[in-house]
């Protein structure tokens, strides 16, 4: 008889979760010993997988296939290599291994050099870090006696013609991510689904991707349209801490994070979650769990609404390799609104992010990530009517309910280019003592 699925947990499972054999059986564990109720598994790449298959697509770039290939075949070899230590091989699942790493073989070989298109290229040939790593947990979760249906993303979660940080079409992607949840319904005992984060397609059915760690936000999506109980996102860290532990020493652990103050932080640069993750779960009220599958058994942090106040320390989050530019009228005359959003509309076309901008009677200050090609383009774009002067490399420091030591603590040994405050929130655009002086570059254009 089956069992009607109403709800669902929904696990996110990083690449660290499961970068080797260990990790896969640690979040076998973890898996097995949860509550049996439905569940749906969205992994990531293994381990740095999605680095390798992306240092591919630059080899391809740059005309060099046979780099590409030799570097194909070290990542196919790593997870056959996964298959045969789990005891997997000579599966079904490693049968379909095998045939994904012959079309991604295809792709590689085939790829004309002369047109390549780089995103298209990358999102072709990305994607397959999903697929494989959650051929090898399918292939362990069975041997562990778990039944599930393996699910491609890509035939549930629908985007915009884009290939990379596509948009995603919330209405089609809730009516196919129900179709599979029906599906789901003739699965006896565990219920489990397992699919991919990151990967998704456009409507005609051509690979897209969600933008770099978008495995959480791949989770965030089925927990909205399968109205889950909670979502579970599985990390290397205790939970959500108050700055980066690779950065901090005293780190602090905050146990409850209300929606909008995650939001604010993953805005400001934390890195524990992809940006647009909390969106969905808001939004249907799904309560978010970052937990440690280091240390399964602790709380880790819950991600919520709270009726009351939840007060914060000090939270601490930081951008690298920042530029800052300063944009002033040819003639000196005041920045007008006109003039504001002249630069916004080039920012728009060349694709840039601002994360802080700062303006004055005769001059806008904005700081963004680096990125030479976009740089070089903007500053072609606004030449005619503006002079530039920019700043790089510089840090971008933030600092989510700042107070007077926390302040103090974030200037110390640096030179502050730009500060700017609000009631909650300090941020400071920064060259340390550290920064290699000679690659600061300052010019007027």
């Amino acid at each position: 008889m089956s069992i009607k699925i109403t709800t669902m947990d929904i696990y996110k499972i990083g690449g660290a979760s499961i970068k080797d054999a260990a990790a896969i059986r640690n979040i076998g564990k973890i898996i097995l010993e949860a509550p049996q109720k439905p569940r749906l598994i969205v992994a990531s790449a293994m381990g740095k997988n999605t680095n390798a298959l992306e240092e591919i697509v630059e080899q391809l770039m740059n005309k060099n296939r046979g780099k590409a290939k030799k570097l194909l075949t070290a990542v196919i070899e790593a997870h056959k290599k996964v298959f045969q230590e789990l005891e997997c091989s000579k599966t079904r699942a490693e049968n379909e291994f095998f045939q994904l790493a012959k079309q991604l073989n295809d792709i590689v070989t085939n790829t004309d050099e002369t047109i390549t298109i780089y995103d298209y290229t990358y999102a072709q040939i990305v994607a397959y870090g999903e697929l494989f790593s959650t051929l090898i947990v399918y292939s362990f979760l069975q041997k562990l006696g778990l039944e599930m249906i393996f699910a491609d993303a890509r035939k549930y979660i629908e985007t915009c013609p884009e290939f990379r940080n596509a948009t995603v079409n919330m209405s089609q992607t809730r009516g196919k991510i129900k179709m599979l949840q029906n599906k789901a319904d003739a699965i006896s005992k565990s219920n489990i689904i397992i699919t991919q984060g990151f990967i998704a397609s456009s409507s005609n059915g051509t690979t897209t991707t969600l933008g770099r760690e978008g495995s959480d936000y791949s989770a965030a999506i089925f927990a909205d349209a399968m109205d889950a109980d909670r979502l579970l996102i599985w990390k290397d860290v205790p939970g959500f801490l108050n700055a980066d532990p690779n950065l901090m020493d005293d780190t602090v652990l905050l146990e409850k994070l209300p929606y909008p103050e995650a939001i604010e932080l993953v805005y400001y640069g934390a890195k524990i979650l992809h940006p647009k993750t909390i969106r969905p779960v808001h939004d249907k009220k799904i309560p978010l769990y970052l937990k440690s599958f280091l240390e399964p058994q602790k709380k880790g942090t819950l991600i919520s609404h709270y009726e009351e106040e939840v007060k914060l320390p000090p939270c601490y989050t930081a951008r690298f390799r920042q530029v800052l530019f300063s944009i002033n009228t040819n003639d000196l005359s005041f920045i007008s609104e006109q003039d504001i959003h002249k630069i916004y509309s080039q920012l728009s076309k060349t694709g840039i992010r601002v994360h802080m901008m700062q303006n004055s009677a005769t001059s806008l200050s904005l700081c963004f990530d680096y990125d030479e090609i976009k740089v070089e383009k903007l500053m072609r774009a606004l030449k005619k009517n503006f002079r530039i002067r920019y700043n790089h490399p510089v840090r971008l420091l933030n600092i989510r309910y700042f107070d007077a030591e926390s302040e103090r603590k974030a200037k110390e040994g640096k030179e502050i280019l730009l500060e700017q405050k609000s009631r909650r929130t300090l941020q400071l655009v920064v060259r340390s003592v550290d920064d290699a002086p000679v690659a600061e570059q300052i010019s007027w254009i």
